[in-house]
C-alpha cells in the first residue's frame, strides 16, 4: 500500500475537512487500510464480493494475499 487513497483522515490533515472520522462508520481511525480492509462497513461489502475461503486471507494477509484469487 501506499498510502495514495484521499481518506476523510487524509483530507483532514491537509485541512480541506472539519472531521477526520470514517464517514461510513464514523471510526476516528481512517487510514487506507481501514477504509479498504477494517472499517466494519467494508467488510460487510467484502463478504459479499469475495468467497469466504479469499476473504479469510484478505484479513489475515492484507491486499497482497489477495494476488492469489
Amino acid at each position: 500500500m501506499h498510502d495514495r487513497l484521499l481518506t476523510n483522515g487524509e483530507r483532514f490533515r491537509q485541512h480541506l475537512v472539519d472531521i477526520e472520522n470514517c464517514p461510513l462508520c464514523h471510526d476516528r481511525n481512517d487510514s487506507t487500510i481501514y477504509v479498504l480492509r477494517d472499517c466494519g462497513m467494508a467488510l460487510k461489502l467484502w463478504s459479499k464480493l469475495v468467497p469466504h475461503d479469499s476473504l479469510e486471507l484478505l484479513l489475515l494477509h492484507g491486499f497482497e494475499g489477495m494476488a492469489i484469487l
